[in-house]
């Protein structure tokens, strides 16, 4: 967990369905602090996918 946790804070972001399916972290489910983790993980998600839009057309301007 406290790797997990320091995931929060990196660049880059940990494999979603690893995160979330793997049987290793199943015994962590309910725990607050993985939790919090995985949570921290979809706003991250969430944010990146609503600027995409804004990057893409960036990209494009570019081109």
């Amino acid at each position: 967990l406290d790797v997990l946790e320091r995931m929060v804070d990196t660049l880059g972001l940990p494999w979603y369905p690893m995160l979330k399916d793997a049987t290793c972290f199943q015994k962590f489910a309910e725990e607050p602090r993985y939790q919090s983790v995985v949570s921290s993980i979809e706003k991250r998600m969430q944010d990146l996918r609503q600027r995409l839009p804004e990057t893409l057309a960036r990209f494009r301007a570019l081109q």
